[in-house]
């Protein structure tokens, strides 16, 4: 067995051990998408559609569907403002044409509400009508962190690494999955946030990058969201 076929394996078996561990923990879970809760997720399950029925391409998609789950647990109080966290998230995404869960274990060090850094590592379960079925599995390392400027307003830099296909050969590709912006990929995002009173706004630029077969230029996109809440 290859070096980087061990490294991904064992990975992979950290991750499970991980979500394994803290399933009892996700009785209680906070979720929220935007200014709207979402009910809770109150089993995590890894198996993408086997209760569900193969979609072909003659069929009317369903309307999609998406939801997070995070639990925090405070793992050290360095001082009245500086901690450290551990964070455990399941974010599910059904596109109506397929779909994608990403479970995620991330530790965080918050400094004194002037800036956060964090690292993660996660386990990422993709699939299209092609293999509805057989979902590919991957897994995922992510960095990120956020500045405050001043009052109201921050900069961030977030990056995420997706590995090729653990249960397929590295040379094979989901047309529907491979650099598609809806289905999690290898991507960097940076951009600014802003909030005055009751209105929050997010500027900011995504890029895409092909790590698999590195052919394929980089996809960047400019992603501007703007909430006002009441």
């Amino acid at each position: 067995m290859r070096i980087t076929e061990v490294a991904s394996l064992t990975i992979l078996l950290v991750v499970i051990f991980s979500l394994s561990q803290n399933l009892s923990a996700q009785d209680e879970k906070e979720v929220i998408i935007g200014n709207e809760s979402i009910p809770s997720i109150q089993i995590l399950n890894t198996d993408l559609g086997v209760t569900e029925p193969v979609k072909f391409l003659g069929e009317k998609p369903e309307a999609p569907s998406f939801d997070v789950t995070q639990k925090d647990y405070l793992l050290a109080k360095l001082s009245k403002y500086n901690r450290v966290s551990y964070i455990q998230s399941l974010r599910q995404e059904d596109l109506g044409f397929g779909g994608f869960k990403h479970y995620v274990n991330t530790f965080s060090f918050t400094k004194a509400n002037k800036y956060s850094f964090n690292l993660g590592i996660g386990l990422a379960i993709q699939n299209s009508i092609l293999n509805y079925t057989n979902p590919l599995y991957q897994y995922s390392l992510s960095t990120g962190m956020e500045y405050v400027l001043f009052k109201g307003v921050s900069v961030y830099f977030s990056g995420q690494y997706l590995s090729s296909p653990l249960n397929q050969g590295a040379e094979n590709a989901d047309p529907f999955i491979y650099m598609n912006p809806f289905y999690l990929q290898t991507e960097i995002n940076y951009g600014v946030k802003a909030e005055y009173k009751n209105i929050k706004a997010d500027i900011g630029m995504k890029s895409i990058y092909d790590t698999q077969f590195k052919h394929s230029k980089p996809i960047n996109s400019m992603n501007t969201k703007v909430s006002i809440g009441f």
